[in-house]
């Protein structure tokens, strides 16, 4: 007779401790997923962080304008740009003023914030600061000049002033006059002539001067390059009571200025300045301005531009009188304000600075 082991119960345990080692290294496998997930999600956070401070840098400078900034940046201006998964503070610094050898230049800094988009729950809130040099380019007629005059121009008399040394000393001084070869300058009577660097430009051909002067006066005239403040006909002429206000002008015909004022003029036949009315800022007409008196006209004056459409336009006679044209850089940038923009310096982009 063979003696009987008892074994019972030595199967149950043994399920149990597989069970056990199952649970354990299921809940090591979900472990790890989840924090090579956060890992990965924290990588990707910051890299959407960073995304999201350059994007706001390049909404700042192309949109500047519609953020309600206008013209040439301050010592600091600032605004927050809200784009899909967070938000950028966008800090604007002047770090060196303008000269005559140099622009404005500007340290811009973003400091970019996630604040959705992860697929981890409590995902943190990632944060990059990055940063840009730029400078101001301001707006410009592509003319150099106190008074340029595609149709060639005539001084009657020595009184009054023509002068291409800049005003406000901001940028290099420009020619007193600009003309094509033929007709060119001329002057009678009196030994007063124009004075700048140099006095008189020679611009060449009749189709060297009007290839040289990049103004776009098919695009104004035609296409609407330039979308006015001020119309006429249509609107009405300003009042300059805020010396702040520099208006774009668009005149389709000839106009005869109710009083003197500043900033664009663009006009498509003459204008005519009468008594001792003055504008500051710049002039163009596409065929002659008139000045009836002792005029000041400080900025920079183009004349003859219809030249440029393939109508003969004669000399612009300046006439009698003691006339001052002068070239104001400053008042030049003024009037041109709303057609300058910030440009990224070349190689001087910074994806790590340092928030304090």
């Amino acid at each position: 007779m063979h003696a009987r082991i008892e074994r019972r119960g030595f199967a149950i345990p043994t399920a149990i401790l597989v069970s056990l080692m199952l649970v354990v290294m299921l809940t090591a496998s979900f472990t790890m997923v989840s924090t090579e997930r956060r890992v990965s999600d924290n990588a990707r956070a910051q890299t959407d962080a960073e995304a999201i401070a350059e994007g706001g840098i390049e909404h700042y400078m192309v949109e500047r304008t519609s953020m309600g900034f206008s013209g040439v940046p301050g010592a600091s201006e600032s605004t927050r740009v809200v784009l899909a998964h967070g938000y950028a503070d966008v800090v604007l610094t002047q770090v060196r003023a303008q000269n005559a050898l140099r622009p404005d230049t500007y340290l811009i800094r973003a400091h970019g914030v996630r604040t959705s988009g992860s697929s981890v729950a409590n995902a943190i809130v990632a944060e990059r600061t990055v940063a840009e040099f730029a400078w101001w380019q301001r707006g410009s007629v592509g003319a150099h000049a106190a008074w340029t005059s595609l149709s060639g121009l005539q001084k009657n008399g020595g009184a009054g002033t023509i002068d291409g040394h800049d005003m406000c000393a901001a940028s290099p001084d420009a020619a007193g006059v600009s003309v094509p070869t033929v007709p060119g300058y001329t002057q009678s009577g009196g030994a007063s002539v124009p004075t700048g660097v140099p006095p008189i430009s020679d611009l060449g051909t009749q189709t060297q001067a009007n290839d040289g002067v990049k103004v776009d006066w098919d695009g104004i005239v035609n296409h609407g390059a330039i979308t006015p403040d001020i119309a006429i006909p249509g609107g009405t002429w300003p009042s300059f009571a805020s010396p702040s206000y520099w208006p774009v002008i668009v005149v389709t015909g000839n106009i005869s200025l109710p009083t003197g004022g500043r900033g664009l003029l663009i006009v498509t036949g003459d204008v005519t300045l009468s008594g001792a009315e003055t504008w500051d800022g710049v002039i163009l007409a596409g065929d002659h301005l008139i000045s009836n008196g002792n005029n000041t006209v400080t900025g920079m004056i183009i004349t003859g531009l219809n030249e440029k459409l393939g109508m003969a336009v004669l000399p612009n006679d300046i006439g009698n009188g003691t006339k001052v044209f002068r070239y104001n850089s400053c008042s030049i940038a003024s009037a041109l304000q709303q057609y300058g923009r910030l440009e990224p310096y070349g190689n001087a982009w910074l994806d790590d600075w340092k928030t304090y």
